[in-house]
């Protein structure tokens, strides 16, 4: 039977199925968005970027910890903690820019149609190099 499992060896396992599943399931939202021009429209281009950065995240994260059990080495290396406190900083303002479009959208019907996409892909981008 299973007599052999460790619990090293059970979170090792787990870990690795959940790597998979988090890179097939960000890459399937990522492809779905940009096949389907449909989804085009700045609630999907959100979407679309979380599901990027929730990718780098799972891609440097997972990794480190199966490293971390698989060879005994915990450090980490002080460019990917810099990484990662970025990468969060960009998501807590894209969460925030969903938020207050939601809120404007609520609040504001009439003016939120009247938005174009370029619009916000500007305001995007100028947002992001604010940052």
């Amino acid at each position: 039977g299973f007599s052999g499992l460790t619990p090293r060896t059970i979170a090792i396992s787990v870990l690795t199925f959940i790597y998979f599943l988090s890179i097939f399931g960000n890459f399937l939202v990522i492809v779905v968005i940009i096949l389907k021009p449909q989804l085009h429209v700045p609630m999907y281009i959100y979407i679309g970027t979380l599901a990027v950065i929730d990718l780098a995240n799972s891609s440097i994260l997972i990794p480190k910890m199966l490293s971390v059990l698989l060879l005994g080495s915990p450090v980490v290396p002080y460019a990917a903690c810099v990484l990662q406190i970025q990468k969060g900083k960009y998501k807590c303002y894209l969460i925030k820019n969903v938020a207050s479009k939601i809120r404007n959208i609520i609040l504001k019907p009439y003016n939120a149609c009247r938005r174009t996409y370029r619009e916000v892909l500007l305001q995007m981008k100028i947002n992001q190099f604010i940052q």
